[in-house]
This record gives structure tokens, C-alpha cells and sequence, in this order.
């Protein structure tokens, strides 16, 4: 399983994705690493489907299956839904499922 968080250096939240996701990769599948891309220009955002900051991907697969087919790509930040509202990071419950469907599909 390839895990990845994409995000750009002036992005106030991806260091605490970065310990939500640590947590719930050590919880699901701690032998796997993270690796973390900066996205430093539009062209990359555009290469590699960037969403915005933070985002997160399992095996190339973004997180939120919402998002699927959109093509907003830049450096931006990225907001995400959860049961209470929107915000700047991922829900716990998106990644841990994110995670173990990459598990299973291993």
C-alpha cells in the first residue's frame, strides 16, 4: 500500500495531518511509511492531481471519494467535510477507511 500527503509549505494545517495520519497508519498498517511530496508549483498541483493542502492518498486514490473527477488543482488549501461542519483537516473516520480498503485490496 502506497500511502502519500501532498501538501505545500505555507499550509497551516498538514503538520497536523501528518500526526492524524501517523496515527492511523500505526493503528491499521504500521509497517507501512508515508511518504510526503511538496508541492511547490502549479504545474506540479496539475501532475499529480493536487486538490489543495493537505491531501491524502492511498495507492494514487484520494481520500475523499467525493472528490473524484474534479479538476480544481492548484496550490491552494483544501477544505474537507465531517459530521461537524467543514475544515482545514481530513476526519479521523475518512483515513482509517481510506486505509483499510487499501489493506484489504493489498
Amino acid at each position: 500500500m502506497k500511502v502519500e500527503l501532498l501538501y505545500f509549505d505555507g499550509c497551516p494545517t498538514h503538520k497536523d495531518a501528518l500526526k492524524i495520519l501517523e496515527e492511523c497508519v500505526r493503528e491499521v498498517a504500521p509497517t507501512i511509511r508515508i511518504k510526503k511530496i511538496n508541492v511547490v508549483s502549479d504545474d506540479q498541483a496539475n501532475s499529480l492531481e493536487f486538490l489543495g493542502s493537505p491531501t491524502i492518498k492511498i495507492d494514487g486514490r484520494d481520500i475523499d471519494g467525493k472528490v473524484q473527477g474534479h479538476k480544481d488543482f492548484g496550490l491552494k488549501c483544501r477544505v474537507y467535510e465531517s459530521e461537524e461542519g467543514f475544515g482545514g483537516l481530513p476526519p479521523r473516520e475518512m483515513i482509517l477507511n481510506a486505509l483499510q480498503r487499501g489493506k484489504y485490496h493489498e
